[in-house]
């Protein structure tokens, strides 16, 4: 009886951990019937709400496809040339060698076909706070299902009433982050797919057949059964054992992600944080990229471990350094984000009387508005915090380079 037992508890931990892996859910939402789902809406404008939620649908919707088409432009057409090489080398066994417009194709039609549902409630109902696999786990209730697309719940409590894009927490970033799931499960499906082409796709050889194509064509149009010895002894011969079916990239990779992040897991765990999760690490790492519009730099790495030095040790020198970083790394971001640095400072120097500021105290301004878009763009990135801030920034860039 006890071994029953034992086996029947691992038996509900195993489908739970599936379950949460995939971040999937098994409740069918009816996108014609939205105001069907449950959960606890504020009421205090859902009647407005309810009435305009065609339009306000639509509206993120629209905002989607803006935020994607800046995801698929920075993390695929963008690292064409890094993307090359990583293709390149992680194919070679393939039969066919083929070019990375391949793999860039592929998963930029994935993800253009990726649906996105927004929820006024919760797909299973009001959420279970014993079933987040981070107890402190903060972030608003949206995932990625690789059956049903994107989602996003409880939309007006969270969503409506948050920033829709922006540094820091806003429905973009999530759209970013889900992107990244959404890219990790298109990886997958496109180097399935590239490990199975066995002749050139504009060229294709008569000659490239199968062994069991042979076997078949023999038996069922010539009415020949492989005969022992010559050339029926070839095709006597067993057919080889199909390949192992890889695994995500994050885990693939979990090896080499460990010696930059010991902290990482490769499985799902509840005594384990969100964001030690490999796939979870992945996703934070793609939607970084995509808000500073280009691939990670060292700098990106020591700006982050100088802030957590700063944090938690509060020396002089390490603000004098970190002012040093904050200067360099203004130079590499976006337009977009200098312009709500620029902007915000603007708005300082009209609010106060500039003749009589010292030049010393609105250059202090300006690196507090430097700091503060860096500490919303850097606490979205929960990757970061996994990070070893004792190794070589150049090494840790390199090994995150090396991901698709």
């Amino acid at each position: 009886m006890k071994l029953l037992f034992e086996n029947w508890r691992k038996y509900l931990n195993e489908a739970e951990t599936e379950a949460e892996t995939e971040a999937e859910t098994d409740a069918e939402y009816n996108p014609d019937d939205p105001f069907a789902y449950g959960g606890e809406l504020d009421t205090t404008d859902w009647d407005n709400f309810k009435a305009n939620w065609p339009q306000i649908k639509a509206e993120y919707e629209g905002h989607y496809l803006r935020f994607r088409k800046k995801f698929i432009k920075t993390v695929l057409v963008d690292r064409r040339d890094s993307l090359a090489k990583i293709f390149k080398k992680d194919t070679e066994k393939n039969k066919v060698s083929l070019p990375v417009t391949f793999l860039i194709q592929e998963l930029t039609n994935f993800l253009k076909n990726v649906k996105l549902t927004l929820m006024l409630g919760y797909a299973g109902g009001k959420p279970d706070p014993n079933r987040d696999p981070d107890r402190n786990y903060t972030s608003g209730p949206a995932f990625y299902d690789q059956r049903t697309g994107i989602h996003f719940e409880d939309f007006l409590n969270t969503w409506y009433k948050d920033p829709t894009e922006g540094p820091g927490w806003s429905y973009e970033s999530v759209v970013y982050h889900e992107l990244g799931h959404a890219m990790e499960h298109g990886l997958l499906l496109a180097l399935r797919k590239a490990s199975k082409i066995k002749s050139k796709i504009d060229d294709p050889s008569v000659f490239d057949i199968s062994l069991q194509e042979w076997k078949r064509y023999m038996r069922e149009v010539l009415g020949v059964e492989p005969q022992k010895g010559g050339l029926g002894k070839l095709l006597s011969e067993p057919e080889p054992e199909p390949e192992k079916e890889r695994a995500r990239i994050s885990i693939e990779q979990y090896k080499k992600l460990l010696t930059i992040a010991p902290e990482l897991k490769d499985k799902f765990s509840y005594d384990y944080f969100h964001k030690q999760l490999a796939w979870e690490f992945y996703a934070s790492l793609k939607a970084f990229t995509v808000r500073l519009e280009r691939e990670l730099i060292p700098l990106d790495i020591q700006m982050y471990c100088a802030r957590y030095r700063r944090a938690y040790e509060l020396l002089d020198q390490d603000w004098e350094e970190y002012k040093n970083l904050l200067e360099e790394w203004y130079e590499f971001l976006p337009t977009k984000l200098k312009k709500i640095i620029d902007d915000a400072h603007d708005d300082y120097i009209d609010n106060i009387d500039a003749a009589n500021v010292s030049d010393r105290t609105k250059r202090r301004a300006w690196f507090d508005k430097v700091a503060k878009l860096a500490n919303k763009t850097y606490n979205q990135a929960q990757f970061l915090s996994m990070l070893d801030c004792d190794k070589d920034p150049n090494y840790i860039v390199h090994v995150l380079r090396s991901l698709y």
